[in-house]
């Protein structure tokens, strides 16, 4: 069992060996984080120009990225799937 902690962990990321065979883990949460940084830089221009931007999907990201990586390197993308759950800080911090 591993406890998470979200004032320290900011998301879990379920994938298969798909992913993993060619995406390191430190470059998994650096795509992650700055999905997230243009997921919030959206969020706050639909606020203040009433203009819906699409949603960056984190996991298409990553297997979009991974799927890449396969074809650069003339191997076979087998099996890449990805669930990306992001962790919010509780209100009370």
């Amino acid at each position: 069992a591993f406890e998470l902690d979200p004032r320290i962990h900011k998301c879990l990321v379920l994938a298969t060996d798909g992913l993993w065979n060619v995406l390191r883990a430190s470059e998994t949460v650096e795509l992650i984080r700055q999905t997230d940084k243009e997921t919030e830089k959206m969020i706050n221009r639909t606020i203040t120009s009433r203009n819906p931007q699409p949603f960056v999907n984190p996991s298409q990201r990553l297997v979009n990225t991974a799927i890449q990586r396969c074809c650069e390197k003339m191997i076979r993308a087998d099996n890449t799937t990805c669930i990306t759950i992001m962790l919010d800080q509780p209100d009370d911090l």
